[in-house]
């Protein structure tokens, strides 16, 4: 009785995490497909370094889309699937989910760096903060990663607290952003105008961000726990997520140089950050 009705429940899963699979895809291409005009007047014909982060987001975003659609296609279609297919394709999402999570945090890093006007100081600090988050959740990855059994679908059982870890440091790294911002902001507000809008852009958008991932691991984590690993909703959704942030992010940024309020600063140093120009 229990081999039928695994047998039955096999189907309806792989059913549903292909269907979220390609609902995930097409968020990610509808995105850059809307996008496309802003991506081509502010990537493509004035690059700059930072377009690097938004390509990566952008297309790597969708490769690992892809891949992971020709993936739940093909190996992960018949059952049982064996354990070594589980973990390759849950390792690569993994760190997948990873690596978009570290390009949000870069363009985040930029922007608090920009608002206080290039210090060293907090570039180091933030720079540092970014390595350290980006190896403590390889390392928490690994460990809950080494600690997962899978079912015949591949969906991952009894997660470790390493996950926890992973979602208290990246919490912690956001709130810190945060806080920074928000300081930089109310002693930026007291100089000219001509700022102001700037400010508001960056702290709003800082804001929401901090409160967007810590709400989304607040979410996925004890999903994992309650229910079940599920790559598709802990690590697909999210990293679709961020790369249409990350990217809509960097062209914020880039169209601030076409706004009245803004003429008198430009995103124009080597990282294509906010500076002070002179009065054209």
């Amino acid at each position: 009785m229990l081999s039928n009705t695994t047998d039955l429940l096999e189907p309806a899963g792989d059913f549903v995490r292909k269907c979220s699979s390609i609902a995930a895809f097409s968020l990610v291409v509808w995105d850059g497909i809307v996008s496309y005009n802003q991506e081509y007047k502010y990537i493509w014909k004035n690059p700059s370094p930072v377009k690097w982060i938004y390509l990566f987001s952008r297309y790597y975003g969708i490769c690992a889309q892809v891949a992971n659609i020709i993936f739940i296609t093909i190996p992960l279609s018949e059952f049982p699937v064996a354990t070594h297919i589980c973990t390759t394709w849950f390792a690569s999402q993994m760190f997948s989910f990873i690596f978009h999570l570290t390009a949000l945090q870069a363009v985040l890093i930029l922007r608090v760096y920009a608002l206080y006007q290039q210090s060293l100081k907090v570039a180091a600090l933030l720079t540092s903060l970014l390595f350290l988050n980006f190896f403590l959740s390889v390392i928490f990855g690994m460990r809950a990663f080494g600690a997962l059994n899978f079912d015949s679908v591949c969906n991952a059982r009894e997660p470790s607290s390493d996950a926890i870890y992973f979602g208290m440091s990246t919490v912690s790294f956001h709130v810190v952003i945060w806080a920074f911002t928000i300081r930089k902001r109310d002693v930026t507000l007291q100089e000219e105008w001509r700022k102001v809008s700037v400010i508001n852009l960056l702290t709003h958008d800082g804001t929401r961000i901090c409160f967007g991932i810590c709400s989304m691991l607040m979410v996925i984590i004890p999903y994992a726990f309650v229910v079940q690993v599920a790559v598709h909703v802990i690590f697909l959704w999210p990293m679709a997520m961020m790369s249409i942030l990350t990217c809509r992010l960097v062209l914020s940024l880039r169209e601030l140089r076409g706004e009245p309020f803004t003429r008198d600063m430009e995103l124009v140093t080597h990282v294509d950050l906010l500076e002070a120009i002179d009065d054209e």
